[in-house]
């Protein structure tokens, strides 16, 4: 999608929500651990597990920037911020970095 920027040798598939078709809903984030690992996938890399906002705006940016999980060598696009009990609060913080870099 992204033009491979992580320069992963082979297609790779990461997995950050799970949709739970006889349900109707989006799974939490402890079933999705459950169903990811059950059905050998990929888990998308978790920065922080006990994560409190900061106080401002530009903390936010702040941490948003850094090199990614995947390469150290790209910066990182962002960060995404979810709720670990309900997946319908989440939000993303793109990297000012990122997008003076790769012009985004």
């Amino acid at each position: 999608i992204q033009g491979n920027i992580y320069k992963f040798p082979k297609h790779r598939i990461f997995m950050y929500d799970v949709w739970n078709i006889d349900q109707q809903r989006k799974l939490n984030y402890y079933e999705t651990i459950d169903f990811i690992e059950k059905n050998g996938l990929e888990m998308y890399p978790l920065l922080f597990s006990n994560f409190r906002l900061p106080n401002t705006v530009q903390e936010m940016l702040d941490l948003s920037n850094g090199p990614s999980f995947h390469n150290p060598l790209v910066k990182r696009e962002g960060i995404v911020v979810r709720r670990k009990d309900d997946p319908n609060i989440s939000f993303k913080v793109k990297s000012p970095e990122y997008m003076i870099k790769y012009d985004k």
